[in-house]
């Protein structure tokens, strides 16, 4: 079996067997052939490993023990290296990483130590200018559990069952990745054929190891020291930035990585706790926007500022409202309450706006988040201010479909005759979009007590002079149309083209729309400044259907407009006839 298991010199270059898995992992156990003084410090010497022909299988593995945690067979490597050792110990793999990288990601703590006392570069910049204390901050370690291996596995390797260790899986998502501290073997190891730092969410497939007898639990060594701490008392820059402006601490808020905050935030004098990123995004920021609420706590109990901005003026309250994070903007409040001017402090919250004079209420009502919405308006969030283009938290809510924060928001007395920048009220809005249930409430709810006093407001125009009614029409929305004739809607109102609601119904070929017009009569022959009528329009656009529903409520086919074109002409010209 040793012979089919020996490594390939080829061109140079050690590499692994195409062969089945078991084969193709088996790379160190074959470097270990004078085995030296194993239980001393001194590990033996590695044959043909000297030369310069063989510098690339020896920095793959390099990399490749950093990955896997290796201890014994990182110290066998060094030992090797001789005077090319600052040299070869800091050489950058083909995705830009230092060993230092790989020992720092996967939190093997004894290999980080090994490397920096070997001469590793604690401040290598490696792929986006991220350094070895980036990696430490962002890959988090999480605890799993043993998996049972039958006693047949064993017997396939010729090994005694006794020997067995437990076997964990090593998993990355979008949200954090883990590595499970494993003690790497000194005579074989076992592994499917993914590589542990290509698994993708799904890919659970573990990795068996079996330990030396000589190996020490970095999992031990790690519970008075880790990884982070040691390579900032190394000198490691614990603000290094990479190519978005990051910091191990934006790594660590971002990515859910608690321990590693805490580290970090341990060295009060020299952490910058405020900086912010390319885009102005502190790590308050990332916290409140992933919900991470407890690194938010110990930033704001580190002097986090609750009321940074990004570039876009957003606060984190901002962010934790987009996104829904209630916890979090609980905890926001609770520091703010905290202040010398506690009023002062939250009304500030509230009210902040972004650089399109977005509150956080508008992010909240936007994004439909119903629970954060009424926690803002207990705490006096303005229902009644407009972002940008003089949109108000009702317009969203309207647009969004909610009935229940629309009720909300008019419960806190919010103005529904309030307009947009296109003269639009929510009524519009949701009328437009065929948010029905929201047209019932603003209506049956709200509208109908103020018909008594003023009657008009059903048939408010936006801009161009349109009513609800002709918005309904033009979308085609029925029902709607029929809740707003049942309300007092004027279905011969026209616009600014002088267009009833039939026109617009039925140049768009809405029959069931026309229908419910006509059946609460509306005009069957209106003609506009140019003298054109519903069933021209119908003739011109080709809607056959609209055009049998208008003759059978006797449509005029004399009529003509100022073109002298009938509705039969009209249709020949346009390829209808």
């Amino acid at each position: 079996m040793a012979d089919s298991l020996e490594p390939q010199f080829e061109g140079g270059h050690y590499r692994r067997h195409s062969g089945d898995a078991t084969e193709g992992v088996i790379e160190l156990s074959n470097l270990v052939t004078n085995p030296g003084n194993a239980d001393g410090d001194h590990p033996p010497m590695l044959p043909g490993l000297k030369t310069s022909d063989s510098s690339e299988a020896l920095n793959l593995t390099l990399h490749q023990c950093a990955r896997d945690g290796d201890e014994y067979n990182m110290k066998i490597l060094i030992r090797n290296l001789e005077s090319n050792i600052r040299k070869k110990i800091n050489q950058f793999d083909e995705d830009d990483l230092t060993p230092l990288h790989y020992a720092a990601r996967y939190n093997h703590l004894n290999v980080v130590k090994l490397l920096v006392e070997s001469g590793a570069d604690v401040q290598a910049i490696g792929e986006d200018a991220v350094t070895p204390l980036h990696h430490a901050a962002r890959y988090r370690r999480e605890k799993t559990k043993k998996r049972d291996l039958s006693t047949d596995n064993f017997d396939d390797l010729g090994l005694d069952p006794n020997e067995q260790e437990s076997t964990h899986e090593a998993e990355e998502d979008d949200e954090s990745e883990s590595r499970v501290e494993q003690d790497r073997p000194i005579e074989l190891r076992v592994s499917n054929s993914t590589s542990i730092d290509h698994i993708e969410e799904g890919d659970t497939e573990p990795t068996l190891q079996i330990t030396g007898p000589n190996s020490m639990s970095e999992d031990q060594s790690s519970k008075e020291e880790s990884v982070v701490h040691y390579l900032v008392t190394k000198r490691a820059n614990i603000n290094a930035v990479d190519i978005y402006g990051q910091t191990p601490l934006h790594f660590a808020a971002m990515r859910g990585n608690e321990i590693a905050c805490r580290d970090l935030l341990s060295f009060r004098d020299s952490i910058l706790i405020h900086v912010g990123d390319n885009q102005g995004i502190t790590p308050l920021h990332s916290a409140a926007l992933h919900n991470h609420v407890e690194i938010a706590h110990m930033l704001l109990e580190a002097g986090a500022d609750l009321m940074c901005r990004d570039k876009e003026l957003s606060t984190p309250l901002h962010h934790a409202c987009l996104e829904g994070n209630l916890e979090m903007v609980q905890l926001l409040f609770e520091f703010g309450a905290l202040s010398k001017e506690a009023w002062v402090k939250l009304t500030e919250m509230v009210g902040a706006q972004d650089i399109e004079f977005g509150t956080p209420l508008h992010h909240a009502v936007e994004n439909s988040h119903y629970e954060v919405v009424k926690l803002l308006l207990e705490k006096r969030a303005e229902v009644n201010k407009p972002r940008k283009h003089f949109v108000y938290p009702l317009h969203l809510a309207a647009m969004s479909g909610d009935v229940r924060i629309c009720r909300l928001l008019v419960e806190n007395q919010a103005r529904i005759d309030a307009v947009n920048g296109d003269q639009a009220t929510a009524l519009h809005r949701a009328a437009a979009l065929n948010k029905v249930e929201v047209v019932k409430f603003l209506v049956d709810s709200i509208v109908r007590e103020l018909i008594k006093t003023d009657t008009m407001i059903v048939n408010d125009e936006d801009e161009n002079s349109n009513t609800p009614l002709h918005l309904a029409a033009q979308y085609g929305h029925h029902k709607l149309a029929k809740v707003l004739l049942d309300l007092g809607a004027d279905v011969s109102a026209r616009n600014y083209n002088q267009w009833t609601p039939l026109d617009l119904a039925a140049s768009k070929g809405w029959t069931k729309t026309c229908s419910v017009l006509l059946e609460e009569d509306a005009p069957v022959d209106p003609t506009d400044k140019n003298k054109t009528t519903p069933l021209h329009l119908a003739s011109t656009y080709g809607h056959a259907r609209v055009v049998e529903l208008l003759l059978e409520w006797d449509a005029d086919v004399t009529l003509r407009d100022d073109w002298g074109r009938n509705c039969l002409g009209r249709a020949i010209e346009n390829n209808h006839a």
